[in-house]
């Protein structure tokens, strides 16, 4: 289907306004975008490379974290959701500690200020890559809703998505009895 709008649709204008057409120019642009999560964002699929800076501008690289089950949570200040899964997180940090787990969060605050602010108030004492609203980041990883969170095995392979709560903390404890 997407491939048939690349072919035959894609230079017709978006007039759509939802969320997951903004800042498309027409529907080869949401065609690809779409192609793209489906063939490199699926459960199975090896996962992008996240490369950028924290909160504090030193470079990170979602690669250094092979060999770990790793968390990867897309957040901003602004999103009651993403700071209600907070706890979730660091009690995933304290029982895995030592252990190879990982967390990494990527901001999508329109202002590295804010980011830093809600990072320092509310503990986020993890790795976090700044990638502004509307990254390439957040475009990379089709990130629409927030918060998005992926869950990767220790080959970077995408296991699960969008879990919260205690079905996330099952998931990863799932993984980690697979390191031992």
């Amino acid at each position: 289907m997407f491939c048939d709008v690349l072919d035959h649709y894609a230079d017709v204008p978006v007039t759509v306004t939802a969320r997951n057409f903004e800042g498309l120019k027409n529907l080869g642009e949401k065609a690809s975008k779409s192609l793209h999560a489906l063939e490199r964002l699926t459960i199975g699929a090896e996962s992008p490379r996240i490369v950028g800076k924290d909160l504090a501008g030193r470079p990170l690289d979602l690669f250094q974290y092979r060999g770990r089950v790793v968390l990867v949570s897309f957040w901003f200040t602004g999103c009651a959701p993403c700071m209600h899964e907070l706890p979730v997180h660091r009690k995933l940090l304290e029982a895995y500690k030592g252990r190879p787990f990982a967390l990494l969060s990527v901001c999508t605050d329109a202002s590295l200020l804010d980011a830093q602010k809600t990072a320092t108030s509310k503990g986020m004492d993890w790795p976090c890559l700044f990638d502004g609203e509307n990254g390439p980041i957040s475009r990379e990883w089709n990130v629409l809703t927030s918060p998005t969170i992926y869950v990767l095995n220790q080959l970077g392979v995408i296991v699960a998505k969008n879990l919260y709560g205690e079905k996330l903390e099952r998931k990863i404890a799932e993984l980690m009895q697979e390191t031992k």
